[in-house]
């Protein structure tokens, strides 16, 4: 049975991956609503490089829109679907899945 994925395995994916990754964002926090949002329609883009600087780095991976809690707080699961090879992020402030297309 494979290890479980871990941030330092989200991180290193993003790492080597850099350039090639796709984003799909499932959710994510509305302060309009305090709660959690559903998209209603997911779909995959391309990542953009995060431009929040250096204090968000270790939040965001250096990828615009996907948000790491940290400290244990990050449910990462692998994704695999037609195409695509990854992982899936869940947390308290939305979630979202990061991968490459196979194709």
């Amino acid at each position: 049975m494979p290890k479980k994925p871990t941030l330092a395995t989200l991180k290193s994916f993003v790492r080597r991956n850099k350039g090639k990754l796709q984003v799909r964002f499932r959710s994510d926090f509305d302060g309009m609503t305090d709660c959690v949002q559903g998209h209603h329609n997911p779909q995959w883009q391309e990542a953009r490089d995060s431009d929040q600087g250096e204090r968000m780095a270790q939040h965001d991976l250096g990828v615009s829109g996907a948000y790491c809690v940290l400290r244990g707080r990050d449910y990462i699961t692998p994704l695999s679907e037609p195409g695509y090879d990854g992982y899936a992020v869940y947390n308290c402030c939305g979630s979202w899945d990061i991968a490459v297309n196979v194709n």
